[in-house]
């Protein structure tokens, strides 16, 4: 069983925020997800306690709690949490950042598809933000400064009207 306790309170006063009952839920989900998966929660601001089986974490603003289903281990560590929600204002933000973690979030974010040729590519770290760029803008610009190249399947109409998905495999240099 999964308790949350959130004490940067969506209570403005002795009043709710309004949309206070939807974040609610809209939390409760994320979080019963997030133990599904090797997942991490990110605390911008206020105080969150989250507590599985017995085990207790308590978040402050600047921090993360990696849980890890294979062990049901959750830790704590400080972060810089501009990275996480920079996507809101239309920023992706990339912090010395394992490639394939930013692969996920192109992936995520474009909603294309990579394949890497060489499971070393995913030890790369990759430093940089982006606004406005498109995928293969932000792609152009990770060839010239690590040493791999892309190689894109485009998109074609499938019988069934649908659309498969774009796929970009990840060579090494």
């Amino acid at each position: 069983m999964l308790i949350l306790s959130l004490f940067h309170s969506f209570i403005d006063g002795n009043r709710c925020l309004i949309g206070c009952c939807y974040v609610l839920y809209f939390i409760r989900f994320i979080l019963l997800f997030f133990f599904l998966l090797p997942s991490k929660i990110q605390n911008k601001k206020g105080k969150v306690n989250v507590s599985h089986e017995n085990n207790i974490r308590h978040l402050l603003p600047g921090q993360q709690l990696n849980y890890q289903k294979a062990s049901k281990s959750m830790e704590v560590t400080d972060i810089d949490t501009y990275q996480y929600i920079s996507w809101k204002d239309g920023i992706l933000a990339f912090r010395d950042d394992p490639l394939e973690t930013i692969f996920d979030r192109l992936e995520q974010v474009y909603q294309v598809r990579f394949i890497l040729k060489d499971p070393s590519i995913s030890q790369f770290t990759y430093r940089a933000t982006f606004k406005g760029e498109t995928l293969d803008e932000i792609l152009d610009y990770m060839g010239m400064s690590i040493p791999i190249t892309f190689r894109t399947t485009e998109t074609k109409q499938e019988g069934n009207d649908s659309v498969s998905v774009r796929t970009i495999e990840v060579y090494k240099n």
